[in-house]
């Protein structure tokens, strides 16, 4: 396994993968990594287009993975703390006047501690909380994720089941459905109303035939589809 060109100071598994987080920039001096490197099982690969400066923590939030560390940038505006929606990263709240150090997810709650003055509009000297009511140096979230996602199933290629994780801005008739390669309808795994949220199904595919497959999510005016393989 070939390295990367600084130190590593942080790491988790998402979405099947291993992500490293630190100070460095890149791979072999031919890849450019960004302070954010995922392992795909034999390779060192980019996540999105990287962060611009160090990641000292990682943690999985409500289906999303936050980044914490020392860094910003301005489009979108971003201060030491960010948040993977398996696309891009975005803005966490408003974020923080410091470094973040480490990041705790328990529950409905996000705690942050680092070398910060305040979170978001708030006072919060080195110890913030994110959380669904706000109190003390909380930073408020709303309940309801910010928008609709449909993530890669996991793991893939599928053995015979996997897990497909969704999320939806508000509650609507969702429907999940998969197709083969010439557009023939071979399942559907979700076909009713859900509240908004973060949802997680899990597919069996030990009826359909070994090869490539396109799942898509339908929630409202929304729409997204991604593929997947079945190997027996």
């Amino acid at each position: 396994m070939s390295g990367l060109d600084g130190e590593v100071l942080a790491s988790t598994a998402y979405g099947g993968d291993v992500i490293l987080g630190g100070h460095f920039k890149w791979h072999n001096a031919t890849q450019q990594m960004n302070y954010i490197a995922r392992w795909d099982g034999e390779n060192w690969q980019p996540f999105g287009d990287g962060i611009s400066g160090t990641i000292y923590s990682f943690s999985e939030y409500e289906g999303d993975l936050i980044a914490g560390g020392s860094f910003s940038f301005s489009e979108p505006r971003v201060n030491s703390i960010a948040r993977w929606d398996w696309e891009n990263w975005h803005p966490k709240g408003s974020g923080l006047d410091g470094v973040v150090e480490d990041l705790i997810a328990d529950g409905d709650k996000l705690y942050i501690v680092g070398s910060f003055q305040s979170a978001g509009s708030k006072p919060g000297s080195r110890f913030a909380i994110w959380g669904s009511i706000p109190t003390g140096s909380e930073d408020h979230m709303a309940q309801n994720p910010e928008s609709f996602a449909l993530a890669q199933n996991y793991p893939n290629p599928i053995n015979p089941g996997t897990q497909i994780r969704f999320r939806i801005p508000e509650s609507s008739h969702v429907s999940l459905t998969v197709y083969d390669m010439l557009g023939r309808q071979m399942a559907v795994i979700v076909d009713e109303v859900r509240v908004a949220g973060h949802h997680t199904v899990v597919f069996d595919a030990n009826r359909l035939a070994s090869g490539l497959y396109i799942y898509r999510l339908e929630a409202g005016s929304h729409a997204q589809t991604r593929k997947m393989m079945f190997v027996k």
